[in-house]
């Protein structure tokens, strides 16, 4: 069991995420900061300098190896519109941030970018259009650690809710989008990005999302074969509800097994295939089940700054993490918070002061 996360003032992030159990990483503007126990001590991890529209996608698979993407020279003033330009740069390294190499990718005009790694060698990146773009999702994949990229293929309009869970399996689903655009909610590529298909989610076969029907985060796998989907959607009354579909077999065949009301805030924490912690909205909390998702019940936890939780993760049993909205604007501020105790007291991270 680690020491005690000692308690700090929460610091504004980017994003978060977990690596190998006990791994944690943190991205504060173009730093990215790793923790390998549990939060109590982290070091520096420089990323490359980025312009004013800063780092565009990144990811971190261990301590070790991390990548992002940046805006290139010749990129024109960001519009959204297919007429843009917008030249792509992917950086790696494989040292802990002690040095960098970056390769040139194109021009992908009026996209979002996200990445996915399944290992040090094999990773892929999706472009998913804007709605004043030309509608076309990419796919581009490396098996050499990032140094070279090509183009595995193309789709229609693929949301940018994206993972991959095996070497070839990959995952694209809509997330919540006020504005007159659709992508299909789920879909899934069984050849490296190559093609795609609908994921077929029972009784949402071709549906889209968007303003009623979106993902909360992209599937999360327990391992290749054991996962998740979670569904938020408003019912016919306009009231919020919450879906849970839970795979075996690698998403080849889903079950619903939660249909509740109220609406999830983000995946749920999955320390196993029964046990998950999932983050509500309306009201604000943690719930808990022990049978997967069968029944649930109330978490009384204390010490987070909000209780809007964007991501949460197991690290372990008793130890989990959290991003938490921390001020206004959009998006606002997000802080990370660390518990000891399976979620039920809460303490912001403390990755020390920025130099300078």
């Amino acid at each position: 069991m680690a020491s005690a996360v000692p308690s700090a003032p929460p610091v504004s992030l980017s994003a978060a995420g977990t690596f190998r159990g006990d791994g944690l990483w943190a991205i504060q503007g173009t730093t990215v900061l790793i923790s390998v126990d549990f939060g109590v001590h982290w070091r520096r991890m420089a990323m490359p300098p980025a312009d004013g529209y800063g780092t565009l996608a990144s990811f971190v698979l261990d301590e070790r190896h991390a990548w992002s993407i940046t805006r290139g020279l010749g990129s024109t003033d960001f519009s959204g519109a297919s007429t843009d330009v917008l030249n792509l740069v992917a950086h790696r390294t494989v040292d802990g941030g002690g040095s960098w190499q970056e390769v040139n990718l194109g021009s992908y005009p009026g996209t979002t970018q996200e990445m996915a790694f399944v290992d040090p060698r094999h990773g892929y990146i999706l472009t998913s259009p804007m709605r004043h773009s030309s509608g076309v999702s990419t796919t581009l994949v490396t098996d050499d650690g990032g140094a070279t990229w090509t183009v595995a293929g193309t789709g229609p309009w693929l949301g940018p809710l994206f993972t991959a869970s095996d070497a070839s399996t990959l995952w694209a689903g809509a997330q919540q989008d006020p504005a007159p655009i659709e992508h299909p909610l789920l879909g899934v590529s069984r050849d490296g990005g190559r093609t795609w298909a609908d994921a077929r989610l029972p009784g949402l076969v071709g549906a889209l999302g968007g303003g009623n029907t979106w993902l909360v985060g992209p599937p999360r796998f327990i391992d290749q074969q054991a996962g998740l989907v979670t569904i938020a959607f408003r019912d016919s009354a306009g009231n919020a509800q919450t879906r849970i579909y839970q795979t075996g077999d690698g998403g080849i065949s889903w079950r619903t097994v939660t249909d509740r009301p109220g609406e999830a805030g983000t995946n749920p924490a999955t320390i196993d295939s029964d046990h998950w912690i999932l983050p509500v909205v309306n009201p604000f909390g943690l719930i808990a089940t022990a049978d997967a998702g069968a029944s649930w019940g109330a978490i009384e936890a204390t010490g987070l700054a909000s209780p809007w939780i964007n991501w949460i993760d197991v690290l372990d049993p008793g130890h989990l993490a959290a991003m938490t909205l921390t001020g206004s604007g959009d998006p606002g501020p997000e802080s990370l918070f660390l518990s000891t105790d399976s979620g039920r007291t809460w303490q912001p991270a403390d990755p020390g002061s920025p130099p300078g």
